[in-house]
Protein backbone atom coordinates (compact mmCIF):
# COMPACT_ATOMS: atom_id res chain seq x y z
CA UNK A 1 0.00 0.00 0.00
CA UNK A 2 1.21 3.67 -0.39
CA UNK A 3 1.42 4.31 3.45
CA UNK A 4 3.96 1.73 3.73
CA UNK A 5 5.60 2.65 0.22
CA UNK A 6 6.13 6.42 1.50
CA UNK A 7 7.06 5.40 4.98
CA UNK A 8 9.95 2.94 3.59
CA UNK A 9 11.28 5.98 1.24
CA UNK A 10 11.53 8.15 4.22
CA UNK A 11 13.39 5.22 5.96
CA UNK A 12 16.00 4.96 2.92
CA UNK A 13 16.25 8.79 2.46
CA UNK A 14 17.19 9.09 6.28
CA UNK A 15 19.85 6.05 5.82
CA UNK A 16 21.26 7.32 2.07
CA UNK A 17 22.07 11.00 3.74
CA UNK A 18 23.07 10.24 7.73
CA UNK A 19 20.09 11.98 8.85
CA UNK A 20 18.13 11.81 12.10
CA UNK A 21 14.66 11.95 10.41
CA UNK A 22 13.05 12.70 7.44
CA UNK A 23 9.94 13.64 5.98
CA UNK A 24 7.66 13.19 2.57
CA UNK A 25 5.13 15.67 2.24
CA UNK A 26 3.00 16.09 -0.70
CA UNK A 27 0.91 19.30 -2.12
CA UNK A 28 -2.98 18.79 -2.01
CA UNK A 29 -4.40 20.97 -4.88
CA UNK A 30 -8.05 20.97 -3.30
CA UNK A 31 -6.80 22.27 -0.27
CA UNK A 32 -3.16 23.80 -0.75
CA UNK A 33 -2.00 22.09 2.37
CA UNK A 34 1.40 20.47 1.90
CA UNK A 35 0.41 17.43 4.43
CA UNK A 36 3.15 15.47 6.20
CA UNK A 37 2.68 11.75 4.41
CA UNK A 38 5.69 9.77 6.05
CA UNK A 39 8.58 9.99 8.37
CA UNK A 40 11.32 8.27 9.34
CA UNK A 41 12.72 9.00 12.83
CA UNK A 42 11.34 9.96 16.32
CA UNK A 43 10.90 13.28 15.72
CA UNK A 44 9.82 13.11 12.21
CA UNK A 45 6.71 10.10 13.05
CA UNK A 46 5.11 13.02 15.22
CA UNK A 47 4.99 15.22 12.67
CA UNK A 48 2.53 12.58 10.17
CA UNK A 49 -0.81 14.19 9.53
CA UNK A 50 0.32 17.37 10.18
CA UNK A 51 -0.38 20.09 7.53
CA UNK A 52 0.83 23.91 6.47
CA UNK A 53 0.53 26.38 3.24
CA UNK A 54 3.24 26.68 1.05
CA UNK A 55 3.35 30.18 2.68
CA UNK A 56 4.90 29.30 5.42
CA UNK A 57 7.81 27.91 7.20
CA UNK A 58 10.56 26.10 5.59
CA UNK A 59 8.38 23.45 4.03
CA UNK A 60 7.11 26.59 2.16
CA UNK A 61 10.17 27.81 1.28
CA UNK A 62 11.04 24.67 -0.05
CA UNK A 63 8.10 24.26 -2.02
CA UNK A 64 7.81 27.33 -3.71
CA UNK A 65 11.59 28.06 -4.68
CA UNK A 66 11.74 24.23 -5.31
CA UNK A 67 15.19 24.21 -4.40
CA UNK A 68 16.18 21.46 -0.96
CA UNK A 69 17.30 22.68 2.55
CA UNK A 70 19.26 21.25 4.75
CA UNK A 71 19.47 22.48 8.38
CA UNK A 72 22.43 20.94 10.79
CA UNK A 73 19.64 20.42 13.62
Amino acid sequence: DSETLLKRIADHARALFGMIGSLIILHEPATNELRVVAGSGESCLRAVGSATTPEVGLTGTVWRTRRPISTAN
